[in-house]
Order: C-alpha cells, then sequence, then structure tokens
C-alpha cells in the first residue's frame, strides 16, 4: 500500500532511508523507522547504485494532456460571457451539455457535460 504523502514527501522519506542505510543502520530498523517493507529498501537501495542519487527522485505524473490549450480556455471564458441565446439556445441558461456543445462547435472537442463543469471550475468560473 502507496503511503501518504505528496511526491516531495515520498521521495525525503527515500532519500533519508538511503542515508540511514550507507551510515550502518541496520534495514531491519531503518524498515520500522520509515515504516517500510525490507525489499522497498532493497529496491532502493539498487535503483540508487544503478542510477544514482536522482533514481530515487520525486518524477512529474503528468497525467492526460489537456484536450483544450490555454488560449483556447481563454477564447471559452470569452464566449460564456455571452448569453447563450446569441449561440441558439432559447433560454439564457448556460447548462453543462450547453457548454459541452459549445466546445465541440467551437473547438472540435467533445467534453461530457459533467466534465465540462469540472474544467468550468479549474478554470474559475
Amino acid at each position: 500500500m502507496r503511503p501518504e504523502g505528496n511526491a516531495a514527501v515520498l521521495e525525503a522519506r527515500r532519500r533519508l532511508a538511503i542515508r540511514m542505510l550507507r551510515a550502518g543502520q541496520p534495514q531491519g530498523v531503518v524498515a520500522k523507522l520509515l515504516n517500510a517493507h525490507r525489499g522497498t529498501l532493497w529496491r532502493w537501495q539498487r535503483a540508487v547504485k544503478q542510477g544514482g542519487a536522482t533514481a530515487v527522485s520525486a518524477r512529474p505524473h503528468p497525467g492526460a494532456r489537456p484536450r483544450l490549450s490555454l488560449e483556447q480556455r481563454a477564447q471559452l471564458a470569452e464566449l460564456l460571457t455571452q448569453d447563450p441565446t446569441e449561440h441558439g439556445w432559447p433560454t439564457s441558461l448556460w447548462t453543462g451539455r450547453r457548454v459541452a456543445e459549445l466546445v465541440r462547435r467551437y473547438f472540435a472537442v467533445r467534453y461530457h457535460p459533467a466534465h465540462v463543469l469540472r474544467l468550468l471550475r479549474a478554470m474559475g468560473l
């Protein structure tokens, strides 16, 4: 099970383990203090031996590439300042479906209406 903490905290934990082991601390003591499995300590040691100190560095987890660029998001925000009736809807209410359709029309990108709402929150709207 993955321990709690962000990438920087987990990297610091790995680096501390390596320093303790290099200082001669018994593996069992290090494992207990850092709440790590002995096999994990062996893996970290081997990684440092083969790849150097950067082998236990935190690596970015970028996730999926955004479908809309920052420029397109800015254009979307501008479009949303307009009334929905200007885009052909009968009422003046922006809904997730309507925003998803607007994104499809202007940017040729398909979003699920529920995801569009998360996108808008991330944009601060």
